[in-house]
């Protein structure tokens, strides 16, 4: 199962739930898990929603800059090598950001994991 499932459905609730993101849509439940490599941890973090729900998913990027980020952000002291990836998904009425977190030895990364329940 890819992300971009949900592309078309109509989002009727988001939340970040225990690091995770949950979506709810007209067709499925479901869920976004940042999975660290060997010697990683990722997580998901940062979650803005703009706009009312609910509302029909148009696009998602992923793999942007982070949003919501303040200039001294101090998760970025936190380990070897921090960095955070932004996340967009764009509705018909708003925008809805969230970052995936790794913190490592520089070498390794984190994936983001999609599952759904139709």
């Amino acid at each position: 199962m890819y992300f971009k499932e949900i592309v078309g459905h109509v989002l009727l609730e988001i939340s970040l739930n225990d690091g995770d993101i949950i979506l709810k849509t007209d067709k499925a439940t479901a869920r976004l898990e940042a999975i660290g490599d060997c010697c990683s941890q990722g997580w998901i973090d940062d979650l803005a929603v703009s706009g009312t729900l609910p509302s029909k998913i148009v696009s998602i990027d992923g793999m942007c800059q982070p949003f919501n980020l303040a200039d001294d952000d101090k998760r970025f002291d936190e380990g070897d090598v921090v960095v955070a990836y932004g996340t967009k998904i764009v509705t018909e009425n708003g925008l809805i950001t969230f970052n995936v977190w790794n913190n490592s030895n520089g070498y390794y990364g984190s994936a983001l994991c999609f599952s759904a329940s139709y």
